[in-house]
């Protein structure tokens, strides 16, 4: 299974959201996808470095549960919290999605350079 763009960004919002309010989350709810699929890109995000993460026993579906954004989380979301930036960076990306954080996080850094002239 190929992470979810959209997804991708949903839980990194809601992460660092939480983090803002003080929530800590046993399990990541996100309107609108089953809790499996949230489940499982945490432990994408887990694995790219941006969040750490804790295993659940799993039960309805999640297995593992976001603790807070690394520092190169909190680094990809501030870019990522721009709805331009991430759009283009999505139409940029295109069928090369098989790279994902990768190339998504450096065509966004890509784009901020340009934005600012660096």
């Amino acid at each position: 299974m190929k992470p979810d763009f959209d997804l991708v960004r949903a839980v990194l919002l809601a992460v660092g959201d939480g983090e803002d309010s003080g929530r800590s989350f046993a399990c990541l709810d996100v309107p609108g996808w089953p809790r499996e699929e949230v489940s499982r890109h945490v432990g994408f995000l887990h694995e790219a470095g941006l969040v750490d993460a804790v295993n659940l026993s799993p039960s309805d579906g999640c297995r593992r549960a976001p603790g807070r954004l690394t520092e190169r989380g909190r680094e990809f979301l501030a870019l990522a919290r721009d709805d331009g930036l991430w759009k283009q960076a999505e139409k940029k990306l295109g069928k090369k999605k098989n790279s994902f954080l990768g190339i998504l996080k450096q065509m966004l850094f890509d784009l901020v350079t340009s934005v600012f002239g660096l």
